[in-house]
């Protein structure tokens, strides 16, 4: 399985396991409120909020939620279901990947 975050160069491991779980957090709300948004009907809003994500995504080095939170906020026809499910696993599939970063002891 490929690794679905990549640590930026430049920032120590240590600072990054500690921004990870504000990451986390944020993708989190983001992505429960996308689904709200979707819900509702409530696309423009719901762009912003996958603009959001996106823009997190890639100061974090979470290139696949990047690439998802983009097509979503790029895209110009009603959203599909599906693509919001796509979303949520990704982010799933990074949580995880990101509490196992950020339990591990000796890093470098």
């Amino acid at each position: 399985m490929n690794s679905v975050l990549e640590k930026p160069e430049g920032i120590p491991i240590e600072v990054y396991k500690k921004l990870l779980p504000e990451f986390i957090k944020e993708v989190e709300e983001g992505s429960k409120e996308i689904a709200q948004l979707y819900d509702s009907n409530k696309i423009d809003e719901l762009k912003k909020v996958a603009h959001k994500i996106k823009g997190a995504s890639a100061s974090y080095g979470a290139k696949e939620l990047e690439k998802i939170s983009s097509l979503i906020e790029k895209t110009n026809v009603q959203i599909e279901f599906k693509t919001i499910s796509i979303l949520n696993e990704v982010f799933i599939r990074t949580r995880l990947e990101a509490n196992k970063l950020i339990n591990r002891v000796g890093l470098n």
